[in-house]
């Protein structure tokens, strides 16, 4: 039981580092600072960039396929973010 959880534990490290890599490896045009939010839409498959504009900042029609709206922590991770909107 230990081991399977020694095991779960190692993945979701693994996926976590591979998910932060993979967003500091996106596109991006301007210098990104801790503590900002970003957001991140794919022009082609894996074609990944960062982008100050949100998708309502597009009219809900952004450019290009809104992929998620990211957090830069001070140790360099990301965190998601779940926009709240009201009606």
């Amino acid at each position: 039981e230990q081991i399977n959880f020694l095991q779960n534990q190692a993945r979701e490290i693994i996926m976590e580092a591979e998910t932060n890599l993979q967003l500091h490896q996106a596109s991006c045009a301007f210098e990104k600072r801790v503590g900002q939010t970003y957001y991140l839409y794919e022009r082609d498959v894996n074609n990944l960039y960062f982008s100050l504009l949100s998708p309502q900042d597009w009219n809900n029609n952004p450019p290009h396929s809104f992929k998620g709206a990211f957090k830069l922590e001070p140790d360099m991770s990301w965190s998601s973010v779940v926009e709240i909107t009201q009606e």
